[in-house]
């Protein structure tokens, strides 16, 4: 059964498992975290904000508020290493945490690349030689590498030149990589790169090469002889299903993905906390069913992609076809952790299916008064989810919240803060002139609202109809809205 998977329920978004490394390199467990704090001097706002990769989720994004004398701290659960994209003088620096770390930022924004520094407070060894080598790699080679998707995608250069100019950058990468001293953690650094370049660039140049003659075409492969480690080599291997490397790897958990969706299978798998595996499994696959045959091989990287895959399709691709999906594969997921994961977030969504009564809530307005959804029966109603540290969420609001407004007089737009405190949130809607019903549920994921609409991530938009019953609990965003006869445009002629 588990060999007739479903294909499409690939994505990134809602809830989050749990991974632990120590029985199993990817089994899921009690989270364990770190702490990011510091100080900014000269800052331009009164908060940051980063990008954190998840087993569920692809990425999240994580506010960090900064206080009057540009102090900050954050702790954030995870249970196995996670990458973190910091939204810093308008980059994205990559730097990864572990369990147990404290990552110490500070920078001024006067004058940043002067003062920028991260340091790794940690019980694991050769951290800060970690996070330091991660750094240079991004200075030295990432303005180089933004230039390699545009030499990619340039159709008159030839495949065999584009190769040769991806292999070149990619030994450059692996230079620095052989100069750092041997830690825990330089596998993960590898492999991070290895599988970026094989999915960004040398998947799409043999994409291309297929597209100009499917009968006859080159297979470009990414070489690690410039390696000087044999032991790294081990972990970066197109064919291999490893189950370490999924543990510790973003980009080889999207890999995977993409192998699976391309059809294209794993002919080997090292399970976790184990050498190279002695014996070889090949196998032909059915056609349109390839790759996944190859993550047959490991159970827990099969259990990752059943519980992922099902998840992320209640959002992508509607739930009548999720449902159909969670119905037939649920017993195939060996795991206690991840069954357990799914079944969670199935009884929740349960809750939250078209047709079914919207849960009911009672908030606090901007007038300290107490507002409940019963109030607006009779009336459409669109909820939004922001936060005053979202940056998405602020850009939706500037840009769109008061056309959509003058535009649907007469539904209810009830907007609800879910990442401050009173005083803050009352600052910020002052300065964004937010027009509707203003609410704030204070605890984010721990208030009993957003649990109860399964708010993971923000902005996360809902709709209701007049008669208080669920439309869609993942709704169109605004800027959605401006187009003409849009999900809304049709409820109204109902």
């Amino acid at each position: 059964m588990r060999l007739h998977l479903i294909r499409f329920f690939l994505s990134f978004i809602l809830t989050a498992t749990l991974i632990n490394q120590g029985k199993s390199a990817a089994q899921a467990d009690e989270p364990k975290g770190f702490v990011i704090k510091g100080n900014v001097k000269n800052a331009d706002g009164d908060f940051w904000e980063f990008l954190i990769t998840d087993f569920i989720k692809a990425k999240h994004l994580v506010g960090v508020p900064i206080d009057k004398n540009g102090n900050f701290i954050k702790e954030i659960a995870i249970s196995a290493p996670q990458d973190l994209y910091l939204s810093l003088n308008h980059q994205g620096i990559p730097v990864f945490a572990v369990p147990g770390d404290t990552l110490i930022i500070n920078w001024d924004a006067a004058k940043f690349n002067e003062t920028f520094r991260i340091t790794a407070v940690s019980s694991v060894p050769s951290r800060q030689d970690e996070i330091d080598l991660v750094l240079k790699l991004y200075q030295s080679y990432w303005s180089k590498t933004l230039d390699m998707f545009k030499i990619v995608q340039n159709r008159e250069i030839a495949g065999d030149e584009k190769m040769q100019q991806v292999q070149a950058l990619f030994n450059k990468y692996c230079s620095v990589i052989n100069q750092n001293p041997k830690s825990k953690y330089v596998a993960k650094v590898l492999a991070d790169q290895y599988y970026f370049f094989l999915l960004r660039f040398v998947e799409k140049i043999n994409a291309q090469e297929r597209n100009k003659n499917a009968n006859q075409f080159k297979q470009y492969r990414l070489n690690l002889d410039s390696l000087n480690d044999a032991a790294l080599k081990y972990g970066c291997r197109e064919d291999l299903l490893n189950e370490n490397v999924f543990a510790f790897s973003p980009n080889y958990r999207s890999y995977i993905e993409n192998q699976v969706r391309s059809n294209n299978p794993f002919s080997e798998v090292s399970l976790a906390n184990q050498g190279p595996a002695n014996k070889e499994y090949n196998f032909t696959l059915g056609n349109g069913y390839a790759g996944l045959s190859g993550l047959y091989l490991s159970n827990i990287i099969m259990d990752w992609y059943l519980t992922n895959s099902i998840i992320t399709g209640y959002s992508d691709y509607g739930y009548e076809n999720s449902e159909k999906a969670y119905q037939k594969f649920k017993d195939d997921i060996l795991s206690r952790s991840y069954r357990d994961t799914l079944e969670r977030f199935h009884d929740k969504i349960q809750r939250l299916r078209s047709g079914t009564q919207a849960p009911v809530f009672t908030l606090k307005n901007t007038d300290g008064k107490n507002v409940s959804l019963s109030d607006f029966k009779g009336k459409v109603v669109y909820i939004g989810f922001w936060g005053i540290y979202c940056n998405p969420c602020i850009n939706e609001i500037n840009q769109y919240a008061e056309k959509i407004h003058q535009k649907y007089n007469d539904v209810v737009f009830i907007n609800i803060c879910v990442d401050a405190d009173e005083q803050s949130w009352q600052k910020k809607l002052k300065s964004l002139k937010l027009n509707g019903i203003n609410l704030l549920a204070k605890g984010w994921t721990k208030n009993p609202v957003c649990q109860a609409y399964n708010v993971s991530s923000i902005p996360h938009h809902v709709l209701i109809d007049k008669n208080v019953k669920l439309i869609d609990n993942v709704a169109p965003d605004l800027g959605s809205l401006m187009d003409d006869n849009n999900v809304l445009d049709q409820l109204l002629k109902m």
